[in-house]
């Protein structure tokens, strides 16, 4: 349990940061655990976490992601950024720590858009951000500013299963095509594999999806994003290890998305091309 965790590892942080629970202060103490060796403690355990010797380095409980930016924004990665709703408590913060991003939501706002417009070229944002009006209202802003999206609000342990590092994985599924003339092709694609919370989670289990009676008797295809490599290889040779691979065959592709979830007529042209170049390295690393 965490008490156990925070008493056998303890010497290895510098402190606690103290958020609040209700506010925005969770995504302020998030962003900032990671560049401070930090735990993130919400107020009503403070006591508790102080029984086990550990002190606090600093107060969030008042402070917002604006805060954050605006006195943090320098020491923070610049190629990634962690949209999570404050509601989301244990989704993603693993994450955010390792990788010293800096964690917000805000809403179609203003200060999403100069969040998008301050990232290093091409730069990814993990997590989801406000489709009550569409999608577009998102996905179309960070476009322009050469944002990608990977879907993964919802997505637990990553900073775990990141932790396993594979240079490539390779299907068991795959031969070359008869070339032929004269006639016409199906395929079937069973599509949103890019999202990376849903092949995690039930998709894996969920008898309409990947655990329905009925795949192997058929060929299909999968779409999936070539992102699992970094994010989470072991899953993804998991999937890869687990294809059907005799009467029907699951085979594996890059969804429409790309290494990503954006607008190319909307991707600066610069951007693009290294967007493409780097996707064209992940195809060939997950074959």
């Amino acid at each position: 349990d965490p008490w156990w965790l925070l008493n056998n590892f303890k010497a290895s942080i510098s402190g606690y940061i103290q958020f609040q629970d209700g506010n925005s202060s969770i995504n302020a103490a998030t962003s900032l655990c990671g560049i401070n060796n930090a735990i993130a403690v919400e107020t009503s355990i403070e006591s508790t976490v102080q029984g086990y010797g550990v002190t606090q380095i600093l107060d969030v409980t008042t402070r917002d992601e604006a805060w954050v930016k605006t006195n943090y924004w320098s020491s923070l990665a610049h190629d990634v950024v962690v949209e999570q709703k404050e509601s989301f408590d244990l989704r993603m913060r693993d994450y955010s720590a390792l990788t010293d991003a800096f964690t917000f939501y805000d809403g179609n706002s203003s200060f999403r858009a100069e969040v998008m417009g301050a990232m290093e070229d091409d730069s990814v944002m993990l997590g989801w951000g406000d489709a009550s009006s569409g999608e577009d209202q998102f996905i179309g802003p960070s476009s322009d500013e050469g944002v990608f999206t990977l879907p993964s609000d919802h997505s637990r342990n990553l900073s775990v299963l990141s932790g396993i590092v594979e240079a490539s994985a390779t299907q068991n599924t795959y031969e070359t095509a008869n070339n032929e003339t004269d006639v016409h092709y199906v395929t079937f694609i069973m599509t949103d594999g890019d999202n990376i919370q849903w092949v995690l989670g039930d998709f894996q289990t969920d008898t309409r999806w990947w655990n329905a009676p009925d795949r192997g008797n058929f060929d299909l295809a999968w779409g999936i994003s070539p992102s699992l490599i970094d994010l989470a290889p072991a899953t993804l040779k998991w999937y890869y290890n687990d294809a059907s691979t005799t009467t029907g065959k699951d085979m594996f592709v890059v969804g429409p998305s790309g290494g990503g979830y954006m607008y190319p007529s909307r991707y600066p042209e610069s951007e693009l091309l290294t967007h493409a170049s780097r996707l064209n390295d992940y195809m060939g690393r997950t074959d």
